[in-house]
């Protein structure tokens, strides 16, 4: 029923940047504080686009960032990937699992009802 159905988007990078302890953002407390479940939509392109810039500007773009990853790490596509997830570009890793674990940490710390799962 769409009457007991609510969405909500967070910018989860940044929130999980300046977040400075465990606990559940303000932000996220109020959607998370009553759901008995959550959905969570994340993804990115799995070659580096406009998608992977941290703000998703057209003119920031990642090529340049791509690049010198490639080249600081000899090619090593694992190394580079692990280059770009340390800075805070929008890589599958950064969005989809370390996102994912953030919002279902901060569901488990503010959730007063019971969770399905």
């Amino acid at each position: 029923r769409s009457d007991k159905i609510k969405l909500y988007q967070a910018n989860l990078l940044d929130e999980m940047s300046s977040s400075t302890t465990n606990n559940c953002p303000a932000s996220l407390l109020e959607p998370l504080k009553n759901a008995n479940a959550i959905i969570i939509c994340t993804g990115t392109t799995a070659f580096p686009t406009k998608a992977w810039t941290k703000s998703g500007n057209d003119d920031e773009g990642v090529t340049n960032d791509v690049l010198t990853a490639l080249l600081d790490n000899s090619f090593s596509i694992p190394n580079a990937i692990a280059s770009l997830d340390s800075q805070g570009l929008n890589t599958p890793n950064n969005i989809d699992a370390k996102a994912n674990e953030f919002v279902v940490n901060a569901w488990n710390q503010a959730c007063n009802v019971a969770q399905k799962r």
